[in-house]
């Protein structure tokens, strides 16, 4: 998932994420790659389901 605002609310949106996997009862892994706050011009969250 890419995410891209002036706000740089990356990480808000993961624990939007987490949270909505929680509901679920999903285990999920989130990694960021890339991050607006380390210079990237937008945020990379690559998701995986955990087994």
């Amino acid at each position: 998932m890419f995410y891209q605002s002036k706000r740089k609310l990356c990480h808000l949106c993961e624990g939007l994420i987490s949270g909505a996997a929680q509901h679920f009862k999903q285990a999920i892994v989130i990694e960021q790659s890339e991050c607006m706050h380390d210079g990237a011009n937008k945020c990379k969250l690559v998701i995986s389901f955990k087994d």
